[in-house]
Order: structure tokens, then sequence, then C-alpha cells
């Protein structure tokens, strides 16, 4: 048994001589850590390290984060764009490093372990990741002179970007704008091309109302309202355009096309101001009775044949045919006077026979409907009374006959007859009366619109 002064020196030299039996010397470290390779003609080389690690495993991998972090630095160092390179620190696609072979060198020591590792990453990666950080640079650009060219209105310009930006977009690096963006913005500049150019037309439209040029004003609007789309966000009304347009076809002495904007407005547009406006100005417009047969007749002009017979001699007669022409005119259809080309001769199997085809021929096609009105008097019964209920009146002296023709296919499209009374009458005031019964009784209650025919 040791005890004294020779036991208080043996413990401390157990302790020691336990410690040297348990904690070996390392190996020696491989020359590659004090002089790790750069680069060669295939590969870049970085050397990787750690210290303090609980376990080999975890300073095995700490090392290759290291070495892979330089390989980081390098590449995003020669990217030459600092900003470009700090956002995408984290975002660099580095598979290929990897560790080379047999250049791992790992340490235990009294604070855990430590690893060195040299790492290899193929140059031609290198220079492919080189060639991504450059584009994405060059898209990031190109997106941000997108998005300024299109609030300048340059549309070509804009979706040029537009069309590039979206043929990349796949190969950049961390964007920093999403896809749905791009493709938002390029789906939403034809909206924005359309929308400027009716813009345009709208307020070359209101300068040449405003200046007093109607027909071109008029024509400008006609432009505008076919063009325009609630879906491209107008910066106008469509009732705006509507009631202009009314007020140039207005000024134009288009009442019945005026009229019908204004009708529209009023039917159509939920906007209470709109209605109210619409409906002043449409009521504001004198009538015409014959408007109705515009649309039925589809606006075609009109052949007038009005001839007047009393007893053998048929002729033309005049004042029906100027009735009947200012009917027409305030209804917005031309009309022309076939009776003045035809001889008596000529006119008589057209009432006789109902052979309308020579007429409609003799019009070369100017006319789309023929309008044919015989005003038949019996001389015999002229000026005669006969005892109504004990009141004399005139007798039913004259019969009128008419007869609506599609002038594109000849073919009868409506006739009626009415009985009238010449007696002492002027032929005005009989013209005036014929064309009134005409009109109201029959041809607004019961003539069938004329489709579009050709001529067989």
């Amino acid at each position: 048994m040791v005890s004294g002064p020779l036991k208080t020196f043996a413990v401390p030299l157990l302790l020691l001589l336990s410690a040297c039996v348990t904690t070996p010397p390392p190996p020696p470290r491989p020359d590659w850590i004090a002089h790790p390779k750069d680069s060669d003609s295939v590969y870049l080389y970085r050397l990787g390290s750690s210290e303090k690690c609980s376990s080999e495993a975890a300073a095995r991998e700490a090392a290759f984060q290291d070495a892979r972090a330089k390989v980081a630095e390098d590449v995003l160092s020669a990217s030459g764009d600092p900003a470009l390179a700090k956002r995408l620190r984290r975002a660099l696609p580095l598979r290929e490093v990897t560790v080379i072979p047999d250049a791992c060198h790992v340490e235990k020591n009294r604070d855990g372990f430590a690893c060195w590792v040299q790492a290899s990453y193929p140059l031609a990666e290198r220079q492919r990741l080189l060639d991504r950080i450059a584009l994405s640079g060059r898209v990031e650009g190109l997106w941000a002179e997108a998005q300024a060219a299109a609030q300048a209105d340059r549309f070509d310009e804009a979706e040029r970007a537009l069309q590039t930006v979206l043929e990349n977009y796949d190969a950049m690096l961390a964007p920093t704008f999403d896809r749905q963006r791009v493709q938002y913005l390029a789906a939403e500049l034809p909206r924005a091309r359309r929308r400027k150019e009716l813009g345009g037309f709208w307020a070359d439209a209101q300068t040449a109302a405003h200046a007093g040029r109607h027909a071109e004003a008029e024509q400008g609007l006609r432009a505008v309202l076919e063009r325009y789309d609630p879906a491209i966000a107008p910066p106008f009304d469509r009732e705006q355009a509507q009631l202009l347009h009314g007020d140039m076809l207005l000024a134009l002495k288009k009442d019945r096309e005026a009229a019908r904007c204004y009708l529209d407005v009023k039917r159509t547009s939920a906007k209470t101001g709109y209605q109210t406006e619409a409906a002043r100005k449409y009521e504001a417009i004198p009538k015409s009775r014959f408007w109705e047969m515009f649309d039925r007749w589809g606006g075609r002009r009109v052949a007038l044949l009005c001839a007047i017979r009393e007893g053998k001699g048929l002729r033309r007669f005049a004042p029906l045919t100027e009735v009947l022409m200012k009917e027409c005119g305030l209804a917005g259809m031309e009309t022309t006077d076939i009776a003045m080309e035809l001889t008596p001769e000529e006119m008589a199997p057209v009432f006789e026979r109902q052979a309308f085809s020579g007429v409609v021929l003799k019009t070369g096609g100017a006319a789309g409907i023929l309008w044919a009105i015989l005003v038949d008097i019996d001389p015999a019964r002229r000026g005669k009374t006969e005892d109504v209920l004990g009141v004399s009146a005139s007798v039913l002296d004259t019969d009128v006959r008419f007869f609506i023709v599609a002038g594109e296919s000849g073919k009868l499209v409506y006739n009626g007859s009415f009985k009238e009374t010449a007696g002492a009458s002027s032929e005005s005031k009989l013209a005036e009366r014929a064309a009134a019964v005409m009109i109201v009784k029959y041809l607004l209650p019961q003539c069938p619109a004329v489709e579009k025919q050709k001529m067989e």
C-alpha cells in the first residue's frame, strides 16, 4: 500500500498516463489541405472545412457545405452584378459540386470533430450557371421595360418584351415576379391597345362635333359605337357616344336615325340621367308616321308609280307622287318617280294584269320597292250625292288600288284597295286623303316586311 508523499505524487501520474492512452495523436494532415488546387481545364476546386462538430458525419456535411458556399461565391463574383449576386446567393443550383475521392480528412479533438474536404465543380456547369445568371438579369430588366412601355402606351415595345420574358421565364433564377403577372399584362395589352384606339376615335369625333363638322363626326361616332366594348373598360360611357351620334344625325337632317339613337338609349340604359336626356331629345323630334315602313322595307329606294284615271285616260298623278315622296323623305327613304318615264300604255298592264316585271326592269334595279297606285275616278258618279239617314252626302266615286312589289324579285308583297270621294275636291286634296288612308289604315297595320330576294 502506498502512503504519504508518495501517494500524493502517484495519483496525477496515473491520470496523465490514462489520458495518453485514450487520446492518440491525430494522423498527419494531407498535403492538399495546405496546398489546395484552384482549377484545371475541367473543374473548379474549393477547400471546405468545419470544426467543433458533434459527430464525424456532421463535420463532413459542414465541410462540404463550406466548400459549396465557396463555389457559389466564385460564381457570383464572376457574374459582375453585385446586387443580383446578393439576391441569388441562396438560389444557385449547385448539384454538380462533389467531394473529390480520398479528399476528406477528419480529426477528433477535445472540442469535437473537425473536417477538411476538397470539392470540384465542372467548369462547363459554371459557365451554364453564369449564362443563366446573366439571362435572369436581362429578363428582370425586360420585365421592368415592358411595364414602363405598357404604362406609356408603347404597345408594340411592351408586347415584344413580354414575349421574351415568357419565353425565358423558366430559365430564370429566383425571379422577383410571378409568371401570372406577365401573362396578365400580356392579356391586358390588346385591351389597352383597343381602349387607346377607341379613346382616339372618341376624341376626334368630339372635336369634329364641336367644330360643326357634322358628317365627319357622325362617321367617327359610328366607328366608336362599332368598336365599343365594356370588357376593355372604355374611358367614357356608350350612352355618351349614342347621344352625340343622335345629335349629329339630327344636324344632318336624318331625323329617323337620330330618333332611333335616342330611343335606344332610353330603352337600354341603366342610368336614369341618360334615360331622361334621351327621352327629352326623342320627344323634341318631329315624328314621321312612315318611319316604321323604313324598317319593314329595309330602307330601300322606292319607285313611285302614281296614276289617275277618270274615264278612259290614264295619266301620271303628280300631286299624289309629291305627297308620297314627302312621306318617304321624312322617313329617310329615297324615291324615284318612274311614272315620268312611262307612257299610259306602259302603265296600264301594271294595274290591269299586275304585270310588274317590265316596270321593275325599267328602273334598272335602282329601286328596291315598287309602289304603284291607281286612283280610278268614275266620272258618272263624280259630284253625285245620296241620302244617308236623311242627310245628303257625296257618293263614293273613286276606287284606289295599290300594290307593293319587291324590286329584287318582282314579286307582289302586299296590295289593297279602298273607296274615296273625289267630288269637287282638287287633285291635291284627293291625293292627301288617299295617301293618309292608304298609309294609316293599310300599310302601317298590315304590310309585311320585304325580305331580300333575287330576281327570277
